[in-house]
């Protein structure tokens, strides 16, 4: 559930150089980051609702998330202080213009 595409419960990360190094069968492999889109709760409901079968706990669950799958969702938005204050001078910009116009 951690690394299913079709569930929507993680996405991979857009930046191809943002990889964590595993060891499989003995050797180091390269493993692209993915972050979650759902919290740990909501996706172990969707697993024990879909395998009601397995007695499985949240904590069993939990531990078993791969280390390469992220539990902080990445950032949709740049959040630098140069994107963060051009976004603010465009609110500003449209407030000024709009209070113009309608004055």
């Amino acid at each position: 559930y951690y690394l299913e595409d079709d569930m929507d419960c993680s996405v991979r990360s857009p930046n191809k150089k943002d990889v964590i190094h595993v060891l499989k069968d003995g050797e180091r492999v390269a493993v692209t980051k993915r972050f979650m889109t759902r919290s740990i709760r909501e996706t172990f409901n969707l697993f024990s609702g879909a395998n009601s079968g397995v007695k499985m706990g949240i904590t069993k669950f939990y531990t078993l998330r791969p280390k390469w799958v992220h539990t902080v969702p990445h950032q949709q938005q740049c959040a630098c202080s140069y994107c963060a204050n051009f976004d603010l001078v465009v609110a500003a910009i449209n407030s000024a213009s709009s209070a113009q116009l309608n004055g």
